[in-house]
Protein backbone atom coordinates (compact mmCIF):
# COMPACT_ATOMS: atom_id res chain seq x y z
CA UNK A 1 0.00 0.00 0.00
CA UNK A 2 1.15 3.35 -0.34
CA UNK A 3 -0.08 7.09 -0.62
CA UNK A 4 1.04 10.32 -1.62
CA UNK A 5 -0.38 13.86 -0.95
CA UNK A 6 -0.28 17.31 -2.73
CA UNK A 7 2.61 18.52 -0.86
CA UNK A 8 4.89 15.34 -1.88
CA UNK A 9 4.26 13.28 1.41
CA UNK A 10 3.84 9.63 1.17
CA UNK A 11 2.87 6.69 3.56
CA UNK A 12 3.81 3.12 2.71
CA UNK A 13 3.64 -0.08 4.14
CA UNK A 14 6.91 -2.42 3.65
CA UNK A 15 7.11 -6.13 4.14
CA UNK A 16 10.01 -7.87 6.34
CA UNK A 17 12.42 -10.32 4.79
CA UNK A 18 9.76 -13.04 5.15
CA UNK A 19 11.18 -14.86 8.58
CA UNK A 20 7.70 -13.62 10.42
CA UNK A 21 4.24 -14.34 9.33
CA UNK A 22 2.58 -10.70 8.05
CA UNK A 23 5.74 -9.45 9.12
CA UNK A 24 5.37 -5.25 7.91
CA UNK A 25 6.11 -1.68 8.94
CA UNK A 26 4.51 1.84 8.66
CA UNK A 27 6.81 4.34 6.89
CA UNK A 28 5.72 7.95 6.66
CA UNK A 29 8.36 10.28 5.06
CA UNK A 30 11.28 7.64 4.78
CA UNK A 31 10.40 7.88 8.89
CA UNK A 32 9.60 4.15 10.43
CA UNK A 33 6.99 4.98 12.34
CA UNK A 34 5.21 1.57 13.64
CA UNK A 35 6.03 -2.35 13.08
CA UNK A 36 4.32 -5.56 13.62
CA UNK A 37 4.25 -5.96 17.29
CA UNK A 38 4.28 -2.30 18.64
CA UNK A 39 2.40 -1.66 21.30
CA UNK A 40 -0.34 1.56 20.21
CA UNK A 41 -1.55 3.52 23.04
CA UNK A 42 -5.29 3.40 23.65
CA UNK A 43 -5.42 0.52 21.50
CA UNK A 44 -6.19 -3.14 22.28
CA UNK A 45 -4.55 -4.59 19.35
CA UNK A 46 -1.26 -2.85 18.96
CA UNK A 47 -0.30 -2.67 15.55
CA UNK A 48 -0.08 -6.08 13.41
CA UNK A 49 -1.51 -4.94 9.56
CA UNK A 50 -2.26 -1.67 7.99
CA UNK A 51 -3.73 -1.17 4.60
CA UNK A 52 -6.23 1.78 3.26
CA UNK A 53 -3.84 4.28 3.61
CA UNK A 54 -4.70 7.74 3.34
CA UNK A 55 -2.81 11.59 3.99
CA UNK A 56 -5.02 14.83 4.17
CA UNK A 57 -2.46 17.17 2.96
CA UNK A 58 -2.05 19.13 6.40
CA UNK A 59 0.91 16.56 7.95
CA UNK A 60 -1.63 13.81 9.46
CA UNK A 61 -2.50 10.34 8.21
CA UNK A 62 -5.14 7.64 8.79
CA UNK A 63 -5.13 3.72 7.86
CA UNK A 64 -6.31 0.74 8.65
CA UNK A 65 -5.75 -2.24 10.80
CA UNK A 66 -6.43 -5.70 8.73
CA UNK A 67 -7.05 -8.65 10.54
CA UNK A 68 -4.08 -10.64 11.32
CA UNK A 69 -6.24 -13.66 10.69
CA UNK A 70 -8.37 -12.89 7.26
CA UNK A 71 -7.16 -13.48 4.09
CA UNK A 72 -9.68 -10.50 3.50
CA UNK A 73 -9.25 -7.25 3.64
CA UNK A 74 -11.45 -7.14 6.91
CA UNK A 75 -10.25 -4.56 9.54
CA UNK A 76 -9.97 -4.24 13.64
CA UNK A 77 -9.33 -0.94 13.80
CA UNK A 78 -9.19 2.67 12.03
CA UNK A 79 -6.50 5.13 13.17
CA UNK A 80 -5.50 8.76 12.86
CA UNK A 81 -1.63 9.18 12.89
CA UNK A 82 -0.82 6.43 15.56
CA UNK A 83 -3.70 6.84 17.61
CA UNK A 84 -6.88 4.50 17.84
CA UNK A 85 -10.45 5.92 16.42
CA UNK A 86 -12.64 3.50 16.33
CA UNK A 87 -11.88 -0.02 17.25
CA UNK A 88 -13.58 -3.51 16.97
CA UNK A 89 -15.93 -3.88 20.25
CA UNK A 90 -15.88 -0.13 20.71
CA UNK A 91 -19.34 1.67 20.53
CA UNK A 92 -21.41 3.44 17.97
CA UNK A 93 -22.65 6.96 18.95
CA UNK A 94 -23.60 8.09 15.10
CA UNK A 95 -27.47 8.73 15.76
CA UNK A 96 -29.54 6.56 13.70
CA UNK A 97 -27.86 3.49 15.02
CA UNK A 98 -29.48 1.29 17.74
CA UNK A 99 -27.87 2.78 21.23
CA UNK A 100 -25.52 -0.18 21.61
CA UNK A 101 -24.88 -1.06 18.95
CA UNK A 102 -20.76 -2.05 18.78
CA UNK A 103 -18.09 -2.07 15.31
CA UNK A 104 -17.66 -5.44 13.74
CA UNK A 105 -15.12 -4.15 11.76
CA UNK A 106 -14.32 -2.11 8.89
CA UNK A 107 -13.38 -1.54 5.23
CA UNK A 108 -12.23 0.94 4.73
CA UNK A 109 -11.52 4.66 5.92
CA UNK A 110 -10.90 8.28 4.25
CA UNK A 111 -9.18 11.53 6.21
CA UNK A 112 -10.53 14.82 5.13
CA UNK A 113 -8.05 17.89 5.05
CA UNK A 114 -10.48 19.51 8.00
CA UNK A 115 -9.10 16.25 10.15
CA UNK A 116 -12.42 14.36 10.39
CA UNK A 117 -12.52 10.65 8.97
CA UNK A 118 -15.56 8.93 6.82
CA UNK A 119 -15.16 5.00 7.73
CA UNK A 120 -16.66 1.88 6.33
CA UNK A 121 -17.62 -0.19 8.66
CA UNK A 122 -20.03 -3.02 9.68
CA UNK A 123 -21.80 -3.31 13.19
CA UNK A 124 -24.03 -5.42 15.52
CA UNK A 125 -26.90 -3.71 14.59
CA UNK A 126 -30.11 -5.79 15.08
CA UNK A 127 -32.06 -2.97 13.30
CA UNK A 128 -29.70 -3.20 9.68
CA UNK A 129 -31.18 -6.20 7.74
CA UNK A 130 -28.03 -8.87 7.14
CA UNK A 131 -25.37 -10.43 8.46
CA UNK A 132 -22.48 -7.74 7.52
CA UNK A 133 -24.45 -4.23 8.95
CA UNK A 134 -22.71 -1.99 6.59
CA UNK A 135 -22.52 1.71 7.34
CA UNK A 136 -20.53 5.13 6.59
CA UNK A 137 -20.07 7.44 9.34
CA UNK A 138 -17.79 10.58 9.54
CA UNK A 139 -15.86 11.07 12.82
CA UNK A 140 -15.26 14.37 13.75
CA UNK A 141 -13.16 15.96 16.14
CA UNK A 142 -15.03 16.84 19.22
CA UNK A 143 -13.64 20.11 21.26
CA UNK A 144 -11.77 18.36 24.35
CA UNK A 145 -10.85 14.98 22.75
CA UNK A 146 -12.73 12.23 21.07
CA UNK A 147 -15.06 12.14 18.07
CA UNK A 148 -18.46 13.05 17.07
CA UNK A 149 -20.10 10.81 15.00
CA UNK A 150 -22.46 11.28 11.71
CA UNK A 151 -23.99 8.26 9.69
CA UNK A 152 -23.83 9.24 6.37
CA UNK A 153 -25.80 6.14 5.07
CA UNK A 154 -26.32 2.62 5.77
CA UNK A 155 -27.74 -0.95 4.79
CA UNK A 156 -31.69 -0.86 4.57
CA UNK A 157 -31.85 3.01 3.82
CA UNK A 158 -32.80 4.44 0.21
CA UNK A 159 -30.78 7.22 -1.76
CA UNK A 160 -32.20 9.67 -4.40
CA UNK A 161 -32.41 8.00 -7.81
CA UNK A 162 -32.52 4.44 -6.41
CA UNK A 163 -35.38 1.77 -7.15
CA UNK A 164 -34.28 -0.47 -3.83
CA UNK A 165 -32.90 -0.04 -0.48
CA UNK A 166 -28.78 -0.38 -0.23
CA UNK A 167 -27.39 -3.83 0.03
CA UNK A 168 -23.55 -2.80 0.19
CA UNK A 169 -20.67 -0.86 -0.03
CA UNK A 170 -17.39 -1.29 -1.39
CA UNK A 171 -15.43 -3.58 0.05
CA UNK A 172 -12.13 -3.03 -2.23
CA UNK A 173 -9.82 -1.00 -2.81
CA UNK A 174 -10.27 2.43 -4.70
CA UNK A 175 -13.74 2.19 -3.59
CA UNK A 176 -14.48 5.25 -1.35
CA UNK A 177 -13.03 8.63 -1.69
CA UNK A 178 -13.46 11.82 0.15
CA UNK A 179 -12.48 15.58 -1.19
CA UNK A 180 -11.60 18.54 0.91
CA UNK A 181 -14.69 19.98 1.11
CA UNK A 182 -15.85 17.00 2.93
CA UNK A 183 -17.88 15.28 -0.40
CA UNK A 184 -18.11 11.66 -0.35
CA UNK A 185 -17.69 9.52 -3.44
CA UNK A 186 -18.69 5.93 -3.32
CA UNK A 187 -19.69 2.74 -4.60
CA UNK A 188 -23.43 1.90 -3.74
CA UNK A 189 -25.31 -1.88 -4.65
CA UNK A 190 -29.15 -1.98 -4.10
CA UNK A 191 -30.94 -4.79 -3.20
CA UNK A 192 -32.70 -4.04 -6.24
CA UNK A 193 -32.01 -2.16 -9.27
CA UNK A 194 -28.90 -1.17 -10.86
CA UNK A 195 -25.36 -0.62 -8.64
CA UNK A 196 -24.37 3.08 -8.76
CA UNK A 197 -21.50 5.66 -8.07
CA UNK A 198 -22.89 8.16 -5.70
CA UNK A 199 -21.05 11.79 -5.33
CA UNK A 200 -22.55 12.81 -2.11
CA UNK A 201 -26.72 12.06 -2.15
CA UNK A 202 -26.37 12.18 -6.30
CA UNK A 203 -25.64 9.53 -8.64
CA UNK A 204 -22.93 10.18 -11.05
CA UNK A 205 -23.50 6.36 -13.00
CA UNK A 206 -25.69 3.42 -12.33
CA UNK A 207 -25.55 0.58 -14.43
CA UNK A 208 -27.62 0.56 -17.49
CA UNK A 209 -26.59 3.96 -18.39
CA UNK A 210 -25.48 5.08 -21.90
CA UNK A 211 -21.28 4.92 -21.69
CA UNK A 212 -19.05 7.36 -23.35
CA UNK A 213 -18.62 4.22 -25.61
CA UNK A 214 -21.35 4.98 -28.75
CA UNK A 215 -23.92 1.71 -28.43
CA UNK A 216 -22.78 0.47 -25.15
CA UNK A 217 -24.28 0.29 -22.06
CA UNK A 218 -22.92 0.61 -18.37
CA UNK A 219 -22.96 -3.01 -17.24
CA UNK A 220 -21.10 -2.77 -14.23
CA UNK A 221 -19.68 -0.69 -11.35
CA UNK A 222 -18.97 -3.50 -9.26
CA UNK A 223 -15.26 -3.92 -7.97
CA UNK A 224 -14.14 -0.88 -10.04
CA UNK A 225 -12.19 1.67 -8.67
CA UNK A 226 -13.12 5.98 -8.51
CA UNK A 227 -11.53 8.77 -7.23
CA UNK A 228 -12.14 12.10 -6.44
CA UNK A 229 -10.27 15.60 -6.46
CA UNK A 230 -10.65 19.11 -4.60
CA UNK A 231 -11.79 20.78 -7.77
CA UNK A 232 -14.95 18.82 -8.23
CA UNK A 233 -13.25 16.24 -10.99
CA UNK A 234 -14.30 12.30 -10.85
CA UNK A 235 -12.69 9.11 -12.35
CA UNK A 236 -13.96 5.88 -12.25
CA UNK A 237 -13.77 2.44 -13.83
CA UNK A 238 -16.82 0.59 -15.74
CA UNK A 239 -17.27 -2.67 -17.58
CA UNK A 240 -19.13 -2.06 -20.65
CA UNK A 241 -21.84 -4.07 -22.26
CA UNK A 242 -20.54 -5.95 -25.56
CA UNK A 243 -17.25 -7.56 -26.36
CA UNK A 244 -15.95 -8.75 -23.96
CA UNK A 245 -11.80 -7.89 -25.31
CA UNK A 246 -13.00 -4.00 -24.96
CA UNK A 247 -15.62 -4.29 -22.22
CA UNK A 248 -13.15 -2.22 -19.47
CA UNK A 249 -13.03 1.45 -19.32
CA UNK A 250 -12.05 4.52 -17.69
CA UNK A 251 -14.01 7.58 -17.69
CA UNK A 252 -13.07 11.30 -16.45
CA UNK A 253 -15.96 13.15 -16.06
CA UNK A 254 -18.42 11.96 -17.76
CA UNK A 255 -15.73 11.31 -21.00
CA UNK A 256 -13.88 8.73 -22.19
CA UNK A 257 -9.98 8.50 -20.75
CA UNK A 258 -9.05 5.15 -22.14
CA UNK A 259 -10.62 1.90 -23.06
CA UNK A 260 -9.16 -1.78 -22.87
CA UNK A 261 -8.02 -3.14 -26.14
CA UNK A 262 -7.22 0.65 -27.11
CA UNK A 263 -3.83 2.09 -28.82
CA UNK A 264 -2.45 4.29 -26.01
CA UNK A 265 -1.83 7.66 -27.89
CA UNK A 266 1.90 8.18 -27.43
CA UNK A 267 2.21 3.79 -28.12
CA UNK A 268 4.88 3.74 -31.36
CA UNK A 269 5.27 1.00 -33.28
CA UNK A 270 8.15 -0.15 -35.64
Amino acid sequence: DLAIDDTGAWLAVVHGDGQLLNEMALIHDGVLVAKSGDALAGSAFGFQRATRLDLNGSGSYAWMAASPASAYSTGIGVYLDLTPVAEVGDGITAPGITPGSTWSGFWDVQLEQSGSLVVHGYSNDASIPGIHDGMLVRFTPAVGGGYSQTLIAARGQTLPGSTGTIHEFAEWDHGLDVDAAGEVLSYVRFLSGPDAIYHGATPVVQAGDQSPVFGRTIQSLFRMPMALNDAGDLVHGAHLSGDFATREILVWNGIELAQQGAVAVDEVHA
